[in-house]
């Protein structure tokens, strides 16, 4: 489930990395290589990654799965 932290950047076509606002609550699913299998390469996904800072702040916080 989605925090108030965030993290997901996406690259836009003018190779500039945006950032991809949190919403509360919400859930993120990443299908975009799903996508492009099913359409046989029509739709290509953009790609992703987590900001490091974001990600370092996450791990060092205790979870349960």
């Amino acid at each position: 489930m989605q925090d108030h932290t965030g993290g997901l950047q996406v690259l836009s076509k003018a190779g500039q990395w945006i950032a991809a606002p949190p919403v509360k609550g919400s859930c993120i699913i990443n299908i975009g290589n799903t996508l492009q299998f099913w359409t046989g390469g029509r739709l290509s996904p953009r790609p992703t990654i987590a900001s490091p800072t974001v990600v370092a702040c996450r791990a060092s916080r205790s979870r349960s799965s």
